[in-house]
C-alpha cells in the first residue's frame, strides 16, 4: 500500500516534470514563430518601402527607403 502510494506521488512528479519541460518547448517554439513572423513582416515593410522610394523618389518618398 505504502509503495503504491509513493509510486503515484513520484509518478505524478515526474509527469509535471516532464508537462513542464513540453510547456517551455512550446511557448520557446512559439516565441521563435513570433518572433520569425515579426522579422518577416519588417522585411516586407521595409522592402516595399524601399522599393516605393527607388521607383518614386521624386515624388518625396524615397525618404521611406
Amino acid at each position: 500500500m505504502v509503495d503504491s502510494a509513493y509510486d503515484m506521488i513520484v509518478i505524478t512528479s515526474w509527469v509535471d516534470m516532464v508537462d513542464t519541460a513540453e510547456d517551455m518547448v512550446v511557448m520557446t517554439a512559439w516565441e521563435a514563430m513570433v518572433d520569425m513572423a515579426e522579422v518577416m513582416v519588417d522585411m516586407f515593410f521595409y522592402g516595399s518601402f524601399s522599393k516605393l522610394g527607388a521607383n518614386f523618389g521624386g515624388a518625396g518618398l524615397g525618404g521611406y527607403g
